[in-house]
């Protein structure tokens, strides 16, 4: 009897402690079950990015709660060294914020592994990934889990930004020469220059800006060799030969170019080479330059007289550019350096988040106008940049061209069979560019549709800077605020064959602030003001 009611006794325990525990599976597995029901949609609880909680929001919530949080990025500024100069950029000069949408995807993956929604794993692989996804969630839960913010860049401002750094570096090689006056020869060394390396430059910038961090690093700077560094022996020569009695012969031979320069008789042989003309007039019919492919205008009525010099200048370097069939037309190749040097002036240009007085101010006006000729050609664009900003001188926004020589070009493709000659035309009296392609026509046509301006911004507060060349009372407006905008010029090709083909070309323009500056003690209107650098 003892023994059965022992028996019992046990037999009750095991049962009670089983339904104990099934009971209580069934509460830990409705616990999960409502827990991941409450958050099927959902950032898990404990999930965050740069001290923002994202739990149990929703992926359009938590964009926009990190948009709001993170906007302008509170990353720490950096700084770019090169000799005694530095330059101090705050991620807002580099267009640098964080893309909340893939921010927010990030955070809503966290305890979701893509094996578990998709069903795609085995049996045994999908039940290991189910429990891994739980321990995270658990771990966001107790622990928290921080997610590092995706963040993007405006390639537009980074290089106007770059730009600006690059026209305080560069400068141009000189190559050694010597010059003969009369019977006197004067020699001048050569020089090697220095040009800031464009890529290596971005790069670096990012990845300092993408730790969050601040800190500083060297500006990425290569040397550029001249030809010819010394001519100490070359001048002994050349002053010895100019105290001399001269004959000069030019001989010409097929294939063969002679050179000499012997001092010990009164005679030298001069090297001869025949520079073909880019177009023979015998060869034109048979290159396929017959008739006109298209053209670009553009206008700059208006523009002061140094900036109208520059137009001039750099349009004369494209008066018979010949283009060979599946060749690439660069304009920066043809412009070549845009110096003092090479005649050009002083003019406003784009320098960082400013505009300011630089050498070749206005030249944006030809690369603009070569593009629109390359874009009515229907020509593939390998290349184009956009403008940091809407700059006036180009009419509606989404047509313009921005070059730097030599670090940001425009390009485009020559895809026809054919050659093509590309000759500017410019009235000054009238201030319009205008740009034609020659060629034989590849038998299409193209069409520009301007869709509606999006992501419209305001532009920011005026900016009040003290100029200690100005006298009281005086006010001077040196930039003009703009809008900032997404614009996307639609262009439609229609081919012979009844081919259509779509191309959006995008342009990103940040808005602009007018800044003015003021002689000391001039009463400003607002708070923002700074001392500006006299």
């Amino acid at each position: 009897m003892v023994h059965n009611k022992f028996a019992r006794f046990v037999v009750g325990g095991v049962l009670f402690l089983l339904l104990a525990i099934g009971l209580s599976a069934l509460v830990g597995i409705g616990i999960v079950a409502g827990y991941e029901w409450r958050y099927h949609d959902r950032v898990y609880e404990g999930v965050h990015t740069e001290g923002v909680p994202l739990g149990g929001l929703t992926v359009d919530e938590a964009a926009a709660a990190i948009r709001n949080a993170l906007t302008p990025y509170p990353g720490a500024s950096v700084t770019l060294r090169y000799d005694a100069q530095t330059w101090e950029l705050a991620p807002a000069d580099l267009g640098l914020d964080v893309n909340a949408a893939a921010t927010a995807a990030a955070a809503f993956a966290v305890g979701r592994r893509e094996s578990v929604l998709t069903y795609e794993s085995s049996l045994l692989d999908l039940l290991t990934d189910l429990t891994s996804d739980l321990l995270d969630q658990w771990y966001a839960f107790n622990v928290g889990v921080g997610i590092e913010p995706i963040l993007r860049v405006d390639d537009a401002r980074l290089s106007e930004r770059i730009r600006a750094i690059a026209a305080d570096v560069d400068l141009a090689a000189q190559e050694g020469r010597i010059d003969i006056v009369g019977l006197k020869a004067t020699g001048v060394s050569g020089r090697p220059g220095r040009q800031v390396n464009f890529n290596a430059t971005r790069t670096a910038l990012l990845e300092l800006m993408a730790a969050g961090k601040g800190g500083s690093a060297p500006l990425v700077v290569r040397e550029l060799r001249p030809t010819v560094m010394s001519v100490d022996d070359a001048l002994q020569r050349a002053q010895a030969l100019a105290e001399r009695r001269l004959v000069l012969v030019a001989e010409t031979l097929d294939g063969r170019q002679e050179y000499g320069a012997v001092a010990a008789t009164e005679q030298i042989t001069l090297p001869v080479t025949l520079l073909e003309p880019p177009v023979d007039t015998n060869r034109i019919a048979e290159m396929g330059i017959v008739e006109l492919v298209s053209e670009g205008v553009s206008s700059f009525r208006g523009s002061p007289p140094e900036r109208v010099h520059n137009i001039v200048t750099a349009a004369d370097k494209f008066q018979h550019v010949v283009v060979p069939p599946g060749g690439t037309f660069s304009f920066n190749q043809n412009v070549g350096n845009v110096s003092a040097a090479e005649g050009f002036m002083d003019a406003l240009v784009i320098a960082g988040d400013r505009t300011a007085v630089g050498i070749g101010g206005g030249v944006c006006q030809v690369s603009t106008t070569v593009y629109r000729a390359a874009f009515f050609g229907g020509f593939p664009i390998v290349e184009r940049h956009a403008h940091g900003y809407v700059v006036g001188w180009y009419g509606e926004p989404g047509m313009d061209a921005s070059i730097f020589t030599p670090s940001v070009d425009f390009r485009f493709r020559n895809d026809t069979e054919h050659y093509l000659l590309i000759k500017s035309f410019v009235d000054t009296a009238r201030g319009q560019l205008t740009f034609r392609i020659y060629g034989t026509k590849p038998g299409r046509t193209v069409e520009m549709v301007r869709q509606p301006a999006t992501n419209v911004q305001p532009p920011p507060p005026a900016l009040y800077q003290e100029d200690a060349k100005l006298a009281k009372g005086q006010i001077k407006q040196v930039d003009w605020a703009v809008k900032g905008m997404d614009v996307v010029i639609k262009r439609v090709i229609r081919f012979a064959d009844g081919a259509v083909k779509e191309e959006n070309i995008v342009s990103k323009y940040q808005p602009w602030r007018a800044i003015y500056l003021y002689g000391p003690g001039t009463p400003v209107p607002g708070k923002t003001s700074t001392a500006a650098t006299p």
